[in-house]
């Protein structure tokens, strides 16, 4: 990662961060609002990557601590724990370990506060995402499984998957976590 340099993810990065995650997971995925919303109200775990020859931003990882969602995960969660939202390169930056890299920063910080860590990934049925595997290399465990979850949400809020396209999202939500010791 030479040519990259790993930087805390700030609000000069929210428009650049919305560009590449409409490019890589659908239309509307995440808003300014919901980005800036997030950020200031939870404790933000965000980094970035930046492109030290043209320092344009190709790759982020956002993260929450504070973050209350057991009813979004239908999971009974401990008390405390870092939910990781979403790690994203842009597509020509695929394949260089940035994704790997910035999964490992994010392990990192929440070792340091000694907090477990939970995420969601959706994907179409009997299939695998490359972030799984990435998951499932740094120890993370699969904890349930929900079909079709975002498909009313999908319609209300009118939001295009990156997998199925125009409402309805018929994507699985899966839940992995990774206890910290």
């Amino acid at each position: 990662m030479s040519n990259y340099q790993l930087v805390s993810f700030s609000p000069t990065h929210f428009y650049e961060s919305i560009v590449i995650f409409n490019q890589e997971f659908g239309k509307d995925y995440i808003s300014f609002e919901e980005i800036d919303k997030q950020y200031k109200i939870n404790t933000f775990l965000g980094y970035g990557v930046v492109d030290n020859a043209s320092k344009e931003l190709i790759g982020l990882c956002l993260g929450y601590t504070n973050y209350t969602a057991e009813e979004q995960f239908k999971l009974p969660l401990p008390k405390e724990y870092v939910y990781l939202k979403s790690i994203v390169v842009r597509r020509d930056c695929h394949g260089k370990g940035i994704g790997k890299r910035l999964l490992a920063e994010f392990i990192k910080k929440a070792d340091e506060v000694r907090q477990d860590i939970f995420s969601t990934v959706w994907v179409k049925e009997h299939t695998i995402s490359v972030f799984e595997k990435m998951l499932a290399k740094s120890q993370f465990v699969l904890c349930s499984e929900h079909k079709n979850y975002w498909q009313e949400r999908s319609m209300i809020e009118k939001f295009e998957c990156e997998k199925c396209g125009s409402p309805p999202c018929t994507c699985t939500m899966r839940v992995y976590a990774k206890k910290i010791q």
